[in-house]
């Protein structure tokens, strides 16, 4: 789910980088996926601020009921364990073995 429009999208210069021919390192996995995050992270804040002053419990409400932000939520939930799961094959591929 994206609520960025296409040209938002277009101008972003990092959502570019992920049209270009795929390089397949994790390095650069772990970068889309970052990429991918702050992008719904920021979809997230701006559907927060831009309905009223948030309020504590207007926060709540609004993460909790939101039907967006649910998916927002859900997404970023994805994308960090994707993160976590490629940085632990990054990790394992660096271990030294005696």
């Amino acid at each position: 789910m994206s609520i960025r429009s296409p040209e938002q999208t277009a101008a972003d210069p990092e959502m570019a980088t992920l049209r270009r021919p795929f390089e397949p390192t994790i390095a650069h996995m772990v970068r889309a996926e970052r990429i991918k995050l702050r992008a719904a992270a920021r979809e997230a804040v701006e559907i927060l601020e831009g309905d009223a002053t948030p309020t504590r419990e207007y926060l709540d409400y609004m993460w909790n009921r939101h039907v967006g932000l649910k998916a927002l939520r859900t997404q970023m939930t994805r994308l960090r364990e994707r993160i976590a799961e490629l940085e632990t094959i990054k990790a394992d591929a660096a271990m030294e073995i005696d």
